[in-house]
């Protein structure tokens, strides 16, 4: 699962990420810290519409609740694998958990 995401492309006034059919265009304004707190939005959002806990959230990815905490705060990068693990407890695609436009 791993090598289906290219790493973030840089042009002169936008970034990207790639994901499969799934590109994130982000200009220069916004940093890393903006990209990160909106997909923690986007995290939280979907862990609250499936009706979970931030407990019972943790319990399923096998972390701590501090963890997730951390997670839905935007004061953590995740990883690829996270990100996998994440869109999986929560029954949905990578390409999905990352369509937070």
């Amino acid at each position: 699962m791993i090598n289906e995401f290219s790493i973030v492309i840089v042009s002169d006034n936008h970034k990207y990420i790639r994901f499969r059919n799934l590109v994130i265009e982000y200009d220069n304004k916004m940093t890393e810290k903006v990209l990160l707190k909106k997909l923690a939005t986007r995290i939280k959002q979907l862990r609250v519409d499936k009706g979970l806990t931030q407990q019972e959230f943790a319990a399923l990815m096998d972390y701590e609740k501090s963890n997730m905490s951390r997670m839905e705060s935007g004061n953590v990068n995740l990883r690829v694998t996270t990100l996998y693990k994440v869109a999986k407890v929560l029954g949905i695609s990578v390409q999905e958990l990352l369509d937070f436009k």
